[in-house]
């Protein structure tokens, strides 16, 4: 399923524009985003936890010249599913 067909379908269910359900959607999708990045972990009632992970830099070795290469931190993000959409998922 597309976004589109996602806004068409909450528009129809409670009678919002599709514009209106449009702008809903983005925000409350920034307002996730910015707290992941501020907070390290947010979870979700009945859907889950995203979780910020810092990766540490790792010492690598290149077999092309011999030389050792140092890769950068970065941060991964994960999910865990809840116990209820696991049951869901199970059935």
């Amino acid at each position: 399923m597309e976004k589109k067909e996602y806004l068409k379908s909450i528009s129809n269910k409670y009678g919002y524009s599709m514009k209106m359900v449009d702008e809903i959607i983005d925000e409350y999708l920034t307002i996730l985003a910015d707290k992941i990045v501020e907070e390290d972990k947010v979870t979700i009632t009945n859907l889950g936890t995203f979780q910020k992970t810092l990766i540490k830099p790792k010492v690598m070795f290149s077999p092309i010249d011999g030389s050792t290469l140092e890769t950068k931190h970065y941060y991964r993000l994960t999910f865990t599913c809840s116990k209820q959409l696991l049951n869901k998922l199970k059935k």
